[in-house]
């Protein structure tokens, strides 16, 4: 099943664009709190706050190719 980062949603009889997490490391989140954005597989991500907390306190290395 493909995720997709925005999708629409009716406020007020309003459709407007909600974007929502995709973090790849956890698939099942769909938090619109979005933080910022990275860079992953050539795929520009929106990640929230409380996965971003997450990713970010882990001791890994980042790259850019």
């Amino acid at each position: 099943m493909r995720r997709f980062s925005s999708k629409e949603q009716r406020v007020d009889g309003e459709a407007t664009l909600v974007e929502r997490c995709m973090n790849p490391w956890n698939k099942r989140c769909s938090s619109t709190d979005i933080a910022l954005y990275i860079m992953f597989n050539g795929k520009r991500l929106p990640i929230c706050w409380k996965c971003w907390k997450e990713i970010s306190s882990k001791n890994i290395e980042w790259k850019y190719d």
